[in-house]
């Protein structure tokens, strides 16, 4: 059960609203769960238990795997081409006025308004992303969720425009914000998350965790 804390109140400046300042209520709540035990120790009581794996990536945002018993039992896919789409068109806009201009700013960032839009645009994908890989773990009943672990960001070879380059870059870097909400998330349903090699995300799942 959760239970509401405090209240806190937000003051922001922001000409759209009367006064110069926009407002915020913020209602805190808490919920008791016990920890999780650590994958490794779930498996040893039980080898055949339920797992959710996830692969991340471009244009699929999200490719899930339910496990039991060493078989695929259901998948799930949450495709990220409109997001893509719609991060792709702020960036030339960003880059079509940064070139009207001419130079940047030497102090503060252009197309502050464009740049928030990417931002928010990019969190509110992550946010809802992780929750449907949650909602898929619930469901079947998962209670250690598998990702591949995250390599350093490598721009591709192919040849792209410079906005293209950018919205790839976004796009890895969205992978990171899905796995630290589907981790602070399913924690508050006493689902341990845990990385593991690519290989191990796509075929052979279960064995390898128990390592």
């Amino acid at each position: 059960m959760w239970y509401a804390l405090s209240l806190s109140l937000y003051a922001r400046r922001d000409k759209q609203y009367p006064g110069g300042l926009r407002f915020a209520l913020h209602v805190s709540f808490e919920k008791w769960r016990d920890a999780p035990q650590k994958a490794k120790a779930q498996f040893v009581a039980n080898p055949g238990m339920p797992v959710a794996t996830v692969d991340l990536g471009v244009n699929r945002l999200a490719v899930m795997g339910a496990f039991l018993n060493n078989k695929l039992m259901a998948t799930k896919f949450v495709h990220g081409g409109e997001l893509n789409h719609k991060r792709h068109l702020l960036l030339n806009a960003i880059y079509k006025k940064r070139g009207q201009s001419g130079r940047l700013q030497k102090y503060g960032q252009d197309s502050v308004n464009l740049w928030e839009k990417v931002r928010n645009l990019d969190e509110n994908a992550a946010r809802q992303v992780a929750r449907q890989i949650v909602h898929f773990a619930i469901t079947h009943k998962a209670k250690v969720v598998v990702f591949e672990y995250l390599r350093g960001y490598k721009a591709p070879k192919e040849k792209m425009s410079r906005t293209g380059r950018k919205n790839h870059k976004r796009a890895y870097w969205l992978r990171g914000k899905i796995v630290e909400w589907v981790r602070d998330l399913a924690f508050r349903e006493s689902i341990i998350t845990v990385e593991r090699n690519p290989a191990y995300t796509s075929q052979k799942i279960v064995p390898s965790v128990a390592r």
